[in-house]
């Protein structure tokens, strides 16, 4: 979630252009705008070619731009299953943590557009019960939307939809928005090919994209699932089951698991005229939501944390309060944590120190906008990190559980190594062997080359090791062998033993083995592979 101190940030993030060809809307100047004032145009984050149909020549049809109306639609589901609002940070970090996009690494503004093009795909989609639930209603409800007419989209919400949430629409007024969304264009801006473009595996017959084409109709819109042309099918998305299609459109309202099942007994829907609050805006940024957490305090500042719990990662909201009565124009705190925190920082920079056994000692300071805090106010920063000890896939998080491993009240007194995580990554050390760890990052997934050094003065006949990760490791290993314990929330305890050839090392001997892993968290698509990036859950040794 993104709060910046001064307006004048937020709009600077929104019109970064992160690479060459995706240029801001002002440059291309071709995107259609919004019909509502009220709402963003996705192409005012950016606009790129990536796909046809992208700018104004393609929403014909009654097809219309993508603006964050869909947001609106889309809160407006999650109250009616009982979630509070989501921002458009929060789901656009929920797609980069689960492997629905084209990067694993946020840049200039993706997380929030991103954020706009899954909600759309969620309010899509989402509404639709597990029983009648049937790929040619999204084709049919769509094309109504845009070509007929509205009392006949909402006898079909009645036909489709989750008991109670025609009702609940009406009841509230929310038919024009939620049919407004229905005729959005998923290609519309390109974010849907130049950022959405997930690699995540669906049954092992097709990826994350190929089923977003779901709401992809041919050129008369009489079909789902449709490619690019609108001319033929999305083959590979034919291939998925039902099921599995609807769960993960429903993943995307709650912001779960795309793999898993969801929204299976809504419960009593909420009470008619209890309106969600409007989520097109990221909130104010001089009222943010923090919570009663615990207050830390060091060197003139305290320090509070709000934020969210998502697959894996969190978000992390620190209101940081100048207690002085005077500016303060540099300013940090410490703690400790088994969490990683990614590069994904605003208003602040966090140097990470890692101290081995799983636990990191972070450093966090103000930065650009962030760096300066008035008397007596306070400042709001955040940052996105990775799970260590399983904080859980949903809800707050707060200080006990991101300072885990302590505060750092004093910093003359801390215990650091002077070293920090950009040098050579540490090997996993036990009493028998040491594990050093090279490899490889790939889409969706990494090759790990792992050098097995037997570390005492005698042959070793049988050895083994442990380590805790987010990561699985499918298929067959070589020079080893790995036997895996799901230990949920999304971590898993993996036991490696010598195999074969590899089995048996020599007195002071060293044994070369490796196996291809799937990414829990995400690592990137490209780069190499380290110790900390296998083992991110902790090393365990023998």
């Amino acid at each position: 979630m993104l709060y910046a101190y001064h307006k004048s940030h937020y709009l600077v993030a929104f019109m970064l252009a992160s690479f060459i060809g995706w240029q801001t809307a002002s440059a291309q100047n071709n995107h259609h705008p919004a019909m509502d004032s009220d709402f963003t145009d996705l192409a005012d984050l950016g606009m790129s070619n990536g796909s046809n149909h992208t700018g104004h020549d393609g929403l014909v049809g009654g097809r219309t731009a993508i603006t964050t109306e869909a947001v609106l639609a889309y809160n407006q589901l999650r109250h009616f299953v009982g979630l509070a609002p989501a921002t458009i940070d929060e789901v656009g970090a929920w797609a980069f943590a689960n492997g629905l996009t084209n990067n694993a690494q946020a840049w200039g503004n993706d997380q929030q557009g991103v954020g706009i093009w899954y909600a759309m795909q969620g309010a899509k989609v989402g509404w639709m019960a597990d029983s009648t639930f049937d790929p040619q209603v999204v084709a049919d409800i769509s094309r109504t939307a845009r070509l007929g007419d509205a009392d006949d989209v909402m006898t079909m919400v009645v036909q489709y939809g989750h008991e109670g949430f025609a009702d609940y629409l009406i009841a509230n007024g929310y038919e024009e928005t939620f049919i407004n969304t229905l005729k959005m264009e998923p290609h519309y801006a390109g974010w849907m090919h130049d950022r959405g473009h997930g690699m995540l595996s669906i049954e092992g017959v097709a990826i994350a994209h190929d089923v977003n084409h779901l709401t992809v109709l041919s050129h008369d819109q009489m079909q789902p699932f449709m490619n690019d042309t609108w001319d033929w099918p999305q083959w590979p998305a034919l291939e998925v089951t039902e099921a599995r299609v609807l769960e993960y459109f429903q993943s995307m309202v709650v912001l779960g698991d795309p793999l898993a099942n969801h929204l299976d007994d809504l419960g009593d829907p909420p009470s008619v005229g209890d309106d969600p609050e409007d989520p097109a805006n990221d909130g104010n940024p001089d009222t943010p939501p923090i919570d009663d957490s615990t207050t830390y305090y060091v060197d003139h500042i305290s320090v509070e944390v709000d934020g969210d719990l998502w697959w894996g990662g969190f978000t992390a909201i620190i209101a940081v309060r100048n207690e002085a009565d005077t500016r303060l124009d540099q300013w940090e705190f410490r703690f400790l944590s088994s969490h990683l925190i990614s590069q994904d920082q605003w208003g602040c920079t966090v140097e990470t120190i890692d101290l081995g056994g799983g636990l990191y000692e972070h450093r966090v300071f103000g930065y650009e906008w962030g760096q300066s805090i008035p008397a007596g106010e306070t400042m709001y920063i955040s940052f996105n990190g990775s799970q260590g000890l399983p904080l859980g896939h949903s809800g707050k998080i707060d200080a006990a559980s991101l300072f885990d491993g302590g505060w750092i009240d004093d910093f003359d007194t801390t215990n650091s190594p002077s070293t920090d995580t950009s040098g050579d990554t540490p090997s996993g050390t036990s009493d028998r062997v040491s594990v050093d760890v090279d490899g490889e990052l790939w889409w969706g997934g990494f090759t790990a080359a792992l050098a097995v050094n037997n570390e005492t003065d005698a042959k070793i006949e049988d050895w083994s090791f442990r380590f805790l990760s987010t990561h699985t490791i499918p298929g067959t290993p070589w020079g080893c062998r790995v036997e895996t314990t799901d230990l949920g929330n999304g971590l898993y305890e993996h036991n490696v033993t010598g195999n074969g050839w590899a089995k048996c090392i020599p007195a002071g001997g060293t044994v070369y083995v490796g196996f291809n892993g799937k990414q829990g968290t995400a690592l990137g698509n490209t780069g190499l592979l380290d110790a900390n990036a296998l083992f991110d859950g902790g090393w365990i040794g023998d």
